[in-house]
């Protein structure tokens, strides 16, 4: 549950890796929020249309979201050494 993991870590510097599908993406995100957790990497896709898309963005003003969208390593192009 979310709420024991805010009990354990210091929510406002805590960096939170949210990888649920994008259908519950708004929901999730809402409750870091409420919570005060403010930094977070999302995984891409951030939404799956443009209502999903206008509720994070404002749930991103209304809380100070630091959101960081990032592909899924599996998928994300490595340069070769």
């Amino acid at each position: 549950h979310l709420g024991d993991a805010a009990l354990l870590v210091d929510p406002p510097t805590t960096v939170v890796h949210v990888c649920t599908p994008p259908e519950s993406r708004v929901a999730v995100l809402s409750e870091l929020a409420e919570l005060g957790f403010r930094r977070m990497i999302v995984e891409k896709p951030v939404a799956t249309g443009a209502a999903e898309l206008r509720a994070i963005t404002a749930l991103r003003y209304r809380y100070g979201l630091d959101l960081v969208v990032v592909a899924h390593w599996l998928e994300a192009h490595l340069p070769e050494q």
